[in-house]
């Protein structure tokens, strides 16, 4: 009876995961890389970026003209021509920091339309990679290796709508969520010189995973923190060296503030996004940043505050090393820079993969079935594409409905942080 019973169970997560790979390839892959529209993602912006780095007209191609941005419309700037001029279609600004730019710049080697084709299947490789990532940081809590929960990881990830949606968008989230996955299980074998690297170069494309460097350094890993500082100073170093110093500067005094305002779009799923479509008349359908009004502005940094410094809280480093504590702390602090910053696209939330797949590890191995279901929820709140529904069939209740997928991050913190203070205090 117990073969059977496995062999019956090997075959349920065989069919799954069979259909979890058809349905990725197919609406994940295939289907954007046949589109009409395929070109016209996020990284025409990072590709023009990268050529005005590369031929070293970075002071005046890098960045477009702060006080006109705006992510829906496109203006009459000379950054405009120069990347039409290079067959890129409806160019977007570019709004990362310096670095990214320089570190893509080898693929403008290739023409547009190559190098795009080039970054897609890069993208794959990455996702790849984070879900065998993901699989072993989630069965390593167990410390044996079980299928169910393994299927499982790979299952949510693939299904997951941010996942399909950072696809089509082009998005750098595939390179984030490999960086701090990779960092992760770094630490977990105490190669902090390699999980410092990882964090460094995940900081230095995007600012906030920052924030697990400071938080390492919290949390008593002090030698990985270390070393992540010293590779930021390198990579800003090599950035100022070759980007210009004065693109930093506009970078931090024009692009951040602006970035800052978040959005009342159904796509800005962060606390700014919600308090904007709840208490502002902003359009949600319109990808522009928001005039922020004073109430907005103080409650975004006020919530923003509260979660950080709770997150900090439930893994405070008093309470003695511990694996567990340190896992559940890590993704804690990436679901929390997902839910404070001013604006998360619903792609954004591919990094949410990261306590998804941990907290699947600690409810394998707790058993409980209250977190499987709640977690659930959870997931199932993040996973969805009903936005189109919602503001169809909810015409009243839509704009802070819209906020569902925050909804889903909000319970997820919940449990994590929830299984982080249970660790702690078993520590």
């Amino acid at each position: 009876m117990g073969d059977h019973s496995a062999r019956t169970r090997l075959f349920v997560l065989a069919v799954i995961l069979a259909q979890t790979l058809g349905h990725f390839a197919y609406m994940g892959l295939w289907r954007h890389l046949t589109a009409p529209d395929f070109d016209v993602n996020d990284f025409k912006a990072y590709y023009t970026a990268a050529l005005a780095v590369r031929t070293g007209q970075a002071d005046s191609f890098l960045y477009s003209d702060p006080s006109r941005l705006n992510l829906g419309l496109l203006p009459a700037q000379p950054w405009v021509d120069f990347a039409v001029s290079h067959g890129i279609p409806h160019p977007s600004a570019y709004i990362y920091p310096p670095f990214f730019a320089i570190l893509l710049a080898p693929l403008t080697l290739m023409a547009y339309h190559e190098a795009n084709l080039a970054w897609f299947a890069l993208n794959a490789a990455l996702m790849a990679g984070s879900v065998a990532l993901l699989v072993r940081l989630a069965v390593g809590r167990l410390g044996r290796f079980e299928a169910v929960p393994a299927a499982a990881v790979a299952f949510v990830s693939l299904n997951f709508y941010p996942t399909i949606r950072a696809m089509q968008c082009g998005q750098a989230g595939f390179v984030l969520l490999f960086l701090i996955a990779a960092a992760l299980a770094a630490l977990l074998k105490g190669r902090d010189a390699t999980a410092g690297f990882c964090l460094a170069l995940a900081s230095a494309i995007k600012l906030t995973p920052i924030v697990l460097i400071v938080w390492l350094a919290w949390a008593g890993r002090r030698r990985a923190a270390a070393w992540a500082a010293g590779f930021l100073a390198g990579f800003a170093s090599i950035s100022i060296l070759i980007a210009g110093w004065a693109n930093h500067v506009l970078y931090v005094t024009g692009f951040l503030p602006s970035l800052s305002r978040g959005a009342a779009t159904y796509a800005n799923q962060s606390i700014n996004g919600f308090l904007n479509r709840l208490l502002t008349e902003q359009s949600m359908t319109v990808f522009d940043f928001s005039n922020e009004p004073v109430t907005v502005w103080i409650l975004t940094r006020l919530a923003a505050a509260a979660l950080m410094i709770a997150a900090f809280a439930v893994t405070r480093p008093w309470a003695g090393p511990e694996t567990r504590r340190l896992e559940l702390g890590y993704g804690l602090v990436v679901l929390t820079t997902l839910l404070v910053s001013p604006i998360s696209w619903e792609h954004h939330y591919i990094l949410a993969l990261l306590p998804l797949a941990l907290m699947i590890g600690e409810a394998a191995r707790a058993g409980s079935l209250r977190t499987i279901g709640v977690l659930s929820v959870a997931y199932v709140a993040m996973a969805v594409d009903i936005f189109e529904l919602i503001r169809r069939d909810l015409p009243r209740g839509s704009r802070p409905a819209m906020s569902y997928v925050l909804c889903g991050g909000l319970l997820l913190w919940l449990l994590t942080a929830r299984a982080a203070a249970r660790r702690v205090a078993a520590a």
